[in-house]
């Protein structure tokens, strides 16, 4: 079931896109707002912060190299990372080689 849903989600347009971004900031900015809107539909409330909240804040003039959410739901969130073809490394980081995103889930 698991691997259905990443399979539809590699082959989808927004997966599409992500891919072909070239500018990091802009692909980071693109897979939160997709995250962010598959975890509301869930119920999941997120707040963006460290590195990311910076970098976005000042419109991709600071660099940094993951994502940090905090979440009031960390195992839907873990579960929607999984089927976004993200693997667990530890201490909360996920990484997509594909996409070369890293996000930490804290909660």
């Amino acid at each position: 079931m698991a691997e259905d849903i990443r399979t539809r989600f590699k082959t989808s347009q927004e997966y599409k896109e992500m891919k072909e971004e070239r500018d990091p900031f802009r692909k980071r900015i693109f897979f939160l707002g997709v995250l962010t809107s598959k975890l509301k539909e869930s119920g999941v409330n997120t707040i963006l912060v460290g590195g990311e909240a910076i970098d976005l804040y000042t419109a991709g003039n600071f660099s940094t190299s993951d994502i940090d959410l905090v979440v009031d739901n960390k195992s839907i969130t873990e579960k929607l990372l999984n089927k976004f073809g993200f693997g667990k490394q530890g201490n909360g980081l996920w990484f997509n080689s594909d996409l070369n995103i890293v996000v930490q889930v804290i909660d």
